[in-house]
């Protein structure tokens, strides 16, 4: 579990060069910056994408 929010920041290279959907953009910054999310829910999110 996070114990802290991620910052977009953070993982800015990591991200770099994938073509993501503005709407799914936004909801993957909401739930990074939430430190209840669970990473499996963040990872959902991008395979959906």
């Amino acid at each position: 579990m996070v114990t802290h929010p991620i910052q977009i920041e953070e993982i800015q290279s990591d991200l770099d060069g994938i073509a993501v959907s503005p709407q799914l953009l936004r909801k993957l910054q909401q739930m990074i910056s939430d430190c209840k999310t669970n990473p499996d829910e963040i990872r959902d999110m991008i395979r959906m994408d």
